[in-house]
């Protein structure tokens, strides 16, 4: 699913700055399919840690992780803005 970011990212920073910069250059489509596959590697509680780990394909580091949380919460934002001033444009 993440192959393309090395074996170990941290979750929080790789998601946020990857998918704030795919919006910001126009590429909402990209930052929507990130996001996506972020929410994918939630937990049954819907929960992240700090890092996950590719070859195990399995959350790693201290869990939960509230900066992962805040990442998260921050893309969405960001993407919902988009969108909106899309509509409007």
């Amino acid at each position: 699913m993440f192959e393309d970011l090395g074996a170990r990212w941290e979750l929080g920073d790789a998601t946020a700055e990857r998918g704030i910069a795919k919006r910001e250059l126009g590429r909402l489509d990209e930052a929507e399919t990130l996001f996506e596959r972020l929410l994918g590697l939630r937990n049954d509680l819907g929960l992240l840690s700090e890092e996950y780990d590719v070859e195990a394909g399995r959350l790693v580091g201290n869990f939960p992780q509230a900066f992962s949380h805040l990442a998260l919460i921050e893309a969405a934002g960001r993407i919902i803005l988009a969108e909106r001033v899309e509509e409007i444009s």
